[in-house]
């Protein structure tokens, strides 16, 4: 379901993490690693159809309105589990998850091979996952290599790494696209091949 229209979308996400930061309440933080939590979901679903979320998120009265009414049409146990089927993206769920800044800072000092599936064939069953999600990941993965490769040519020195994407070909099309997310990834690509990454 799209609760937004037009600009809505960051203004939504940026009330979110405010109401689960407690910031604005009494509440305590609940850490982005807890989202997945059916305490933080609560926490946000009371709040959406409040005046004073939707005056924070949505500019004019008749929108609002549609919201409010899309929310009260919706069956809040089927909304959390897409809730934390996204939302369990971010949980440290065993001693066995690495960070990203963790997995970057052990293949730049100790030479390691790391081999990273983000394809769907394994995926556990409480993940929220498409292509669409596979493509920010990927996005990601690439913006935090390029950091740290940038990092390390600022210091003197190169990551010394080699990055082999399985079906590049989708990822960096010669033909413009109009997808963002690969839009990204193409330029991320690029930007990557001048550091030497």
């Amino acid at each position: 379901m799209k609760l937004y229209y037009g600009e809505h979308p960051p203004r939504f996400f940026d009330e979110f993490i405010r109401i689960l930061s407690g910031k604005e309440t009494l509440n305590e933080e609940i850490k982005p690693w807890n989202f997945y939590k059916r305490e933080a979901f609560d926490r946000v679903w009371e709040q959406i159809p409040t005046d004073t979320f939707l005056k924070k998120t949505i500019g004019t009265q008749e929108p609002r309105e549609r919201v409010k009414e899309a929310w009260q049409s919706l069956n809040a146990d089927e909304v959390h589990s897409i809730w934390s089927g996204i939302t369990n993206l971010f949980r440290y769920k065993s001693k066995d998850n690495v960070r990203l800044s963790e997995l970057f800072g052990k293949i730049a000092g100790e030479g390691a091979f790391v081999v990273i599936d983000i394809s769907s064939r394994d995926k556990p069953g409480d993940i929220f996952w498409n292509e669409e999600i596979q493509l920010i990941a990927i996005q990601q993965f690439l913006s935090r290599i390029t950091t740290h490769a940038e990092q390390q040519f600022k210091e003197g020195g190169n990551l010394n790494s080699l990055v082999v994407i399985d079906e590049a070909h989708r990822l960096a099309p010669r033909e413009k696209t109009e997808n963002e997310n690969i839009a990204k990834i193409k330029f991320l690509l690029i930007d990557a091949s001048y550091f030497g990454t």
